[in-house]
């Protein structure tokens, strides 16, 4: 679904957020890190502040998991 969106809406800093984590988590680390570096390129601060405000996860467990694959990418929050 992440691939999809970015597809759909390439300038949306968040789809490519969601792939970035969506690949690490997968065990794709490389090519989590290439959909970082475009996400960061579109939507350069996006800080923990920024995530709780607009995030679109409903269970606390599943913004730390999408947190934590972030921050295998090197998002600092």
């Amino acid at each position: 679904f992440a691939k999809d969106a970015v597809a759909c809406r390439p300038d949306v800093g968040f789809n490519h957020y969601l792939l970035a984590a969506c690949l690490v988590a997968n065990g794709e680390l490389e090519a989590g890190r290439k959909a970082f570096a475009e996400a960061r390129r579109l939507l350069e601060v996006y800080s923990m502040d920024t995530l709780r405000f607009s995030n679109p996860f409903s269970r606390p467990e599943d913004l730390e998991r999408y947190t934590d694959a972030l921050a295998l990418c090197g998002w600092t929050g």
